[in-house]
């Protein structure tokens, strides 16, 4: 679930992004649209191979597209699906 804009990145390499402009993110960055309610986005399918024995980090930087904003929604599962 997201609301507005969002990038994800595993161990530091970002592996999706939806409501942002290309580039550079940073914190004052405006999400490129408007969500009244929070909506699903996905799935992100993921390579095994970007996997890494021991520790990986999911992260996310969710953005609104409103510096008044006040309504941001977001929502990760990580799941492996069944074989």
């Amino acid at each position: 679930m997201i609301d507005d804009g969002v990038v994800v990145y595993l161990n530091g390499v970002e592996v999706s992004r939806t409501g942002l402009p290309a580039g550079r993110v940073i914190f004052t960055t405006p999400a490129n649209r408007t969500v009244n309610d929070a909506i699903y986005e996905g799935p992100i399918n993921l390579s095994a191979a970007a996997l890494v024995a021991g520790t990986n980090v999911l992260a996310a930087e969710v953005h609104q597209a409103l510096v008044n904003g006040n309504d941001v929604v977001f929502g990760l599962a990580l799941e492996e699906p069944c074989a």
